[in-house]
């Protein structure tokens, strides 16, 4: 069985900070860093940086300042069990 990831993000405290360490690691991956998006987005209150591959996406992002990331973060954690569940069932 074959499992890809479309992208992963993962949440910083200090997104400047990490950006030139992450920088650095994909530069070393092969990441073209010229695809790289930096911003603000609106929506969720919150900064990003996106390393974009030909399949594979990296980001970082900074808290929301709604508190959404906190509440994302144990969902996903669901989701991520209830998978692995599901998987272990199926083998």
């Amino acid at each position: 069985m074959s499992i890809q990831f479309h992208h992963i993000q993962i949440t910083v405290n200090d997104v400047k900070k990490a950006e030139g360490f992450y920088d650095q690691l994909f530069a070393l991956l092969g990441f073209d860093l010229q695809k790289k998006y930096s911003g603000y987005l609106e929506h969720a209150e919150m900064e990003v940086v996106e390393y974009i591959g030909d399949s594979f996406d990296f980001g970082i992002c900074s808290h929301e300042k709604n508190g959404r990331t906190r509440k994302s973060i144990q969902e996903n954690r669901a989701l991520f069990s209830t998978w692995r569940l599901r998987r272990k069932a199926v083998k």
